[in-house]
């Protein structure tokens, strides 16, 4: 109540619970879980390891493992790489290749995911809770096992737009890369 005249107002407030995402991060190594509700607040957490060189099968059954059952209203996954609509076109991290995870988790799920590259993903973020908020277009760099940026326009991020930057020889005559 604000003391004032007239007829007292209903307050609302958000129930975070009300609609939740899945959002899983897969690395070389690990896969990670949080289940965010409305308003931005982190439910849970979960994260798993992945045997090294796991498949994309594998890695979709370790994440529905992760969700173990729980009802979300959206799901997004991120993996390092360039990611075209739901299919890894390459991740040399992962090694896969042409890879579609989309429906690797559906089917591990019986859920419909939306898959992103990590660059994009994290550009989203910049631009919801970050510093790029308010900016039209952004390109956002992302440094890990190799540097990938996610490109967004006209305040949208572009999907398979993600670009991987080439490689730098360090050794000449050194041990040859992963990709």
């Amino acid at each position: 109540s604000t003391g004032s005249a007239g007829r007292p107002s209903t307050l609302v407030e958000c129930v975070a619970e009300a609609a939740t995402v899945a959002a899983v991060e897969v690395r070389a190594g690990r896969a990670s879980l949080a289940v965010v509700g409305l308003g931005g607040a982190v439910l849970r957490r979960g994260e798993t390891s992945l045997r090294k060189g796991a498949g994309a099968e594998e890695v979709a059954a370790a994440v529905a493992g992760l969700l173990d059952g729980e009802e979300v209203s959206d799901a997004v996954a991120a993996l390092p790489g360039l990611v075209d609509g739901d299919v890894v076109a390459l991740s040399s991290e992962l090694r896969w290749a042409a890879r579609d995870f989309g429906a690797d988790l559906r089917k591990a799920t019986g859920r419909r995911w939306r898959v992103v590259d990590t660059a994009t993903a994290a550009a989203v973020g910049e631009w919801s809770r970050g510093d790029a908020g308010g900016s039209a277009n952004l390109l956002y760099l992302h440094g890990g096992r190799g540097l990938t940026a996610g490109v967004g326009l006209d305040g949208r991020p572009r999907g398979g737009s993600s670009i991987a930057l080439g490689h730098m020889v360090i050794e000449p005559n050194g041990p040859r890369g992963g990709c």
